[in-house]
């Protein structure tokens, strides 16, 4: 699973914390494949997105698995969603460039629209997301890593090797969020664990 990066972080620190409850896990996937990332705020700060896109391999088969997040501070509203997804989503390699091609208003596909106020989340309906990552080769990077990240109500705990480069991302969310030439970055896995949970 690809790591925050600096802009994603700063996300992070502007964030209303949801309160705590104990979590369960919903997804655990294994990778030795590749994946995508990107994340972005406008110059306002007023609304912020992270994406990540991964082949793995979930309950012993081939799968994307995707999660995505998006900060509606205009709107007081933070939308989230993740889960897995026929491996076909995401497609091409960090070496020519990736592209995800994905509808998240499925069964088993956990979508939400969270308060940012109250920090209550409710089921939301989901919907397409598209995006397409081109290498830049502004750097590459090769890194063993083992992190734990939360985002809303959701945690992530991830542990491999990751290699990749960056890429500059283009995508729309859900028909309602649209990006382009945003920072992002595109890696190959190796023996990486993922494990998702959520109260």
């Amino acid at each position: 699973m690809p790591r925050l990066s600096s802009i994603a972080c700063a996300v992070l620190a502007l964030a209303v914390v949801l309160p705590s409850v104990s979590a369960r896990v919903v997804e655990q996937a294994t990778s030795n494949d590749a994946g995508a990332v990107l994340s972005h705020c406008d110059a306002d700060f007023n609304l912020c997105v992270f994406l990540s896109a991964t082949r793995v391999v979930s309950g012993g088969q081939p799968a994307t698995l995707l999660f995505y997040s998006i900060w509606d501070y205009q709107n007081g509203i933070y939308r989230e969603g993740f889960g897995t997804l026929p491996r076909s989503a995401l497609t091409g390699t960090p070496a020519t460039g990736m592209t995800l091609s994905a509808d998240t208003a499925v069964a088993g596909f956990v979508n939400e629209t969270c308060d940012l106020v109250t920090g209550i989340c409710t089921p939301s309906a989901g919907g397409i997301v598209q995006a397409q990552w081109t290498p830049t080769g502004f750097f590459s990077f090769r890194e063993t890593f083992s992190s734990r990240f939360t985002i809303g109500n959701v945690t992530f705990r991830s542990s491999g090797v990751r290699s990749g480069v960056s890429a500059l991302a283009s995508a729309t969310l859900l028909g309602l969020y649209s990006f382009e030439d945003v920072a992002g970055n595109l890696a190959t896995n190796h023996n990486t664990s993922i494990t998702i949970e959520k109260p």
